[in-house]
């Protein structure tokens, strides 16, 4: 995802940034909506900012960190679901995954 900085150049932003954008998007829209789980969790993995981390908390959100690679989350959220313990919300990874 690119966007327009202050000079008027566009610029890439990193997968933490476009991560927290859609995270907050995601939680925002849903609070709104009414449709945001009391047991709601949000995954990111180990290498990750700290950002998601407070937008999630921000919002009520569990973030359970993972080890690197998208297989990581992808096993959580099964396991969630299986489970019926948490409801998975979003989960990214460091190299734009989402």
């Amino acid at each position: 995802m690119t966007v327009k900085n202050n000079s008027g150049d566009y610029v890439l932003l990193t997968g933490n940034q476009t991560g927290a954008l859609l995270l907050h998007y995601i939680l925002s829209r849903k609070k709104e909506k009414g449709f945001l789980a009391d047991n709601s969790v949000m995954l990111k993995t180990i290498v990750r900012s700290e950002l998601g981390r407070a937008i999630a908390e921000s919002y009520g959100v569990q973030t359970v960190d993972t080890l690197t690679g998208f297989k990581y989350i992808a096993g959580k959220i099964e396991e969630y679901r299986r489970a019926d313990t948490k409801t998975f919300q979003f989960g990214y990874e460091e190299s734009y995954g989402y």
